[in-house]
């Protein structure tokens, strides 16, 4: 059976804001592999986005993640 395993690294920023006096969460996300960042306005945009990285179909086999050849 194949090694089905997938690994995927996110640095994740978190910063408040208050815009009216209310407490807002803000984040981005980086892909480690990549450099791609993507920004949130929210935790749950964040955590929608984490979520569908992980539901994905996995790359083909020998891909890494980024379109990079694992070696």
């Amino acid at each position: 059976m194949a090694d089905e395993r997938r690994y995927v690294a996110f640095l994740v920023r978190l910063w408040s804001v208050h815009p009216n006096g209310e407490l807002v969460w803000r984040a981005s996300a980086e892909n480690v592999h990549t450099g791609e960042r993507h920004g949130f306005a929210d935790l749950t945009a964040l955590f929608d986005f984490l979520r569908a990285v992980v539901e994905e179909e996995p790359p083909a086999p020998g891909q890494r993640e980024g379109g990079c050849k694992e070696t």
